[in-house]
């Protein structure tokens, strides 16, 4: 349900577009006080509004965030401001008004500060959101919850593009090549062992089940497991949990999805209700 636009004329940080979304999204479900709405909703707003289900203008967009029930919408662009330092530019606009209640623009040294930038993000947008006294003390970091290295997450979030395009064998070889580059990749494991019981192969995916069991520590909470890119298809049985019920299954759009305005595309969310 989050979209980054990569403005940056880098065909090699495209992946960055749902790479963004997801890291973004997997921090954001980890705050207490903040509800990331799922993607099937954000869809059907999406299908309802636009002639051709994809592409939305800028008062599209915020009716399909209106209609999705979202308190508030975020859009953000990646870019390039120098041989290899990037700067994300993002703002949030309220669903009802339109207007701007958070902006900020965040810069790194190269795709390795990526990571530092999602989590100074999150933090951010927590402390606009939220109320001093439900502010966490802590902001979730995303290298706690998927691991430090970028370019084990690079093939991990191309096997997460290819599992949600029903590739299968192309999902297993990216997300294979993930956990081989960091063996403590917990959500790698776990999506690779849903890729293998698609594929037909249960004794594998019981296998990388009962790895993932052994990593529990490294996984994020399931309801940001959930909201981060759980598509409404099995999920290898882990330890004390079991698949999500479909109706909080995300899954995401087509790339082709129109952005909002010039690299910007739009991200929703509420804050949680005392009911939630």
């Amino acid at each position: 349900m989050l979209y980054f636009n990569n403005l940056s004329q880098d065909q090699s940080l495209n992946w960055l577009d749902n790479g963004l979304t997801d890291m973004l999204t997997t921090n954001l479900a980890q705050v207490k006080g903040l509800d990331v709405l799922s993607t099937e909703r954000v869809m059907s707003a999406v299908q309802r509004a636009s002639k051709d289900g994809k592409s939305l203008d800028p008062a599209q967009a915020q009716g399909v965030a209106r209609d999705a029930g979202a308190d508030a919408y975020i859009t953000g662009a990646l870019l390039k401001i120098g041989p290899t330092q990037l700067r994300l530019d993002v703002r949030a606009q309220d669903t009802s008004t339109g207007q701007i209640l958070f902006s900020e623009k965040l810069e790194g040294q190269d795709v390795q500060s990526i990571f530092g930038m999602v989590d100074r993000l999150t933090a951010s947008l927590a402390s606009s959101f939220l109320p001093a006294s439900e502010q966490p003390q802590k902001a979730p970091e995303i290298e706690q919850a998927s691991t430090s290295n970028v370019e084990a997450y690079h093939h991990y979030q191309l096997g997460i593009d290819y599992g949600r395009r029903f590739l299968t064998n192309d999902a297993i070889r990216e997300l294979e090549e993930a956990v081989r580059l960091d063996p403590q990749f917990a959500l790698a494991y776990m999506r690779l062992a849903d890729q293998y019981r698609l594929q037909g192969d249960l004794r594998r995916s019981n296998e990388l089940a009962v790895k993932v069991d052994q990593l529990q520590s490294r996984l994020p909470s399931l309801r940001a497991i959930v909201v981060a890119g759980a598509q409404n298809r099995p999920l290898a049985r882990l330890g004390g949990w079991r698949r999500p019920a479909p109706e909080v299954g995300v899954g995401i759009p087509p790339r082709d999805h129109g952005p909002r305005d010039p690299g910007h595309r739009p991200v929703l969310f509420r804050q949680a209700r005392a009911s939630d």
